[in-house]
Protein backbone atom coordinates (compact mmCIF):
# COMPACT_ATOMS: atom_id res chain seq x y z
CA UNK A 1 0.00 0.00 0.00
CA UNK A 2 1.43 3.32 -1.01
CA UNK A 3 1.35 6.24 1.22
CA UNK A 4 -1.71 7.83 -0.77
CA UNK A 5 -3.77 4.71 -0.55
CA UNK A 6 -2.85 4.67 3.25
CA UNK A 7 -3.90 8.43 3.33
CA UNK A 8 -7.55 7.65 2.18
CA UNK A 9 -7.87 4.48 4.69
CA UNK A 10 -7.48 7.23 7.08
CA UNK A 11 -10.16 9.30 5.51
CA UNK A 12 -13.11 6.61 4.39
CA UNK A 13 -14.81 4.82 6.74
CA UNK A 14 -14.57 0.73 6.59
CA UNK A 15 -17.71 0.11 4.96
CA UNK A 16 -16.65 2.06 1.73
CA UNK A 17 -16.22 0.73 -1.45
CA UNK A 18 -12.85 2.52 -3.61
CA UNK A 19 -11.89 1.78 -7.05
CA UNK A 20 -8.06 3.42 -8.05
CA UNK A 21 -8.92 5.96 -11.19
CA UNK A 22 -7.56 6.39 -14.01
CA UNK A 23 -7.76 10.10 -15.45
CA UNK A 24 -7.75 11.15 -18.93
CA UNK A 25 -8.88 14.14 -21.33
CA UNK A 26 -12.30 13.75 -23.20
CA UNK A 27 -11.06 14.15 -26.82
CA UNK A 28 -12.73 15.49 -29.65
CA UNK A 29 -12.87 12.54 -32.72
CA UNK A 30 -10.36 15.56 -34.89
CA UNK A 31 -7.83 15.58 -32.14
CA UNK A 32 -8.27 11.81 -31.57
CA UNK A 33 -7.30 11.57 -35.33
CA UNK A 34 -4.15 14.04 -34.93
CA UNK A 35 -2.69 12.22 -31.82
CA UNK A 36 -3.36 9.01 -33.78
CA UNK A 37 -1.28 10.41 -36.76
CA UNK A 38 1.26 12.19 -34.30
CA UNK A 39 1.66 8.02 -32.82
CA UNK A 40 0.41 9.38 -29.49
CA UNK A 41 2.35 12.37 -28.93
CA UNK A 42 -0.17 14.17 -27.53
CA UNK A 43 -1.17 11.74 -24.96
CA UNK A 44 2.04 10.95 -23.93
CA UNK A 45 3.01 14.52 -23.46
CA UNK A 46 -0.27 14.67 -21.03
CA UNK A 47 0.85 11.74 -19.55
CA UNK A 48 4.59 13.07 -18.72
CA UNK A 49 2.85 16.03 -17.40
CA UNK A 50 0.38 13.85 -14.86
CA UNK A 51 3.52 12.30 -13.72
CA UNK A 52 4.96 15.17 -12.60
CA UNK A 53 1.88 16.46 -10.37
CA UNK A 54 1.64 13.11 -8.94
CA UNK A 55 -2.19 13.43 -8.38
CA UNK A 56 -3.77 10.18 -7.36
CA UNK A 57 -7.53 9.39 -8.21
CA UNK A 58 -10.19 7.17 -6.44
CA UNK A 59 -13.64 6.88 -6.85
CA UNK A 60 -15.44 6.20 -2.81
CA UNK A 61 -18.89 4.69 -2.84
CA UNK A 62 -20.57 5.02 0.57
CA UNK A 63 -24.23 3.52 0.30
CA UNK A 64 -26.13 6.04 -2.09
CA UNK A 65 -23.31 8.73 -2.40
CA UNK A 66 -20.04 8.80 -5.05
CA UNK A 67 -16.90 10.58 -4.26
CA UNK A 68 -14.23 11.68 -6.10
CA UNK A 69 -10.88 12.43 -3.79
CA UNK A 70 -7.88 13.61 -5.92
CA UNK A 71 -4.87 13.50 -3.43
CA UNK A 72 -1.81 15.29 -3.82
CA UNK A 73 2.04 14.75 -3.89
CA UNK A 74 1.97 16.63 -1.00
CA UNK A 75 -0.92 14.58 0.51
CA UNK A 76 -3.45 17.45 0.25
CA UNK A 77 -6.70 15.82 -0.14
CA UNK A 78 -9.99 16.90 -2.51
CA UNK A 79 -13.16 15.90 -2.56
CA UNK A 80 -15.84 16.32 -5.17
CA UNK A 81 -19.46 14.76 -4.98
CA UNK A 82 -19.82 12.67 -8.41
CA UNK A 83 -23.25 10.71 -7.73
CA UNK A 84 -25.01 11.59 -10.54
CA UNK A 85 -22.10 10.95 -12.93
CA UNK A 86 -21.46 7.20 -11.45
CA UNK A 87 -25.18 6.72 -11.68
CA UNK A 88 -25.40 7.83 -15.59
CA UNK A 89 -22.33 5.89 -16.24
CA UNK A 90 -24.52 2.37 -14.32
CA UNK A 91 -22.73 -1.27 -15.06
CA UNK A 92 -19.64 0.70 -17.40
CA UNK A 93 -16.42 0.69 -16.35
CA UNK A 94 -15.83 4.28 -16.64
CA UNK A 95 -17.45 7.70 -15.81
CA UNK A 96 -17.46 11.54 -17.09
CA UNK A 97 -16.92 14.23 -14.83
CA UNK A 98 -15.85 18.02 -15.54
CA UNK A 99 -14.37 16.90 -19.04
CA UNK A 100 -12.68 14.38 -18.03
CA UNK A 101 -12.89 10.42 -18.81
CA UNK A 102 -12.35 8.34 -15.26
CA UNK A 103 -11.88 4.48 -15.62
CA UNK A 104 -11.92 2.21 -12.86
CA UNK A 105 -8.26 1.12 -12.76
CA UNK A 106 -8.31 -1.67 -9.59
CA UNK A 107 -10.54 -2.39 -6.68
CA UNK A 108 -8.74 -1.65 -3.39
CA UNK A 109 -11.68 -2.56 -0.87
Amino acid sequence: MNKYEEKLMELTSKDATIYDLIQEEIQSPKIQILDFLLEGLLKGRKALMALKTGNSYYLVINKDKSELVQIERDLTVLHKDVTRAVQAAANKKSFEFEGKRYKLHRKIR
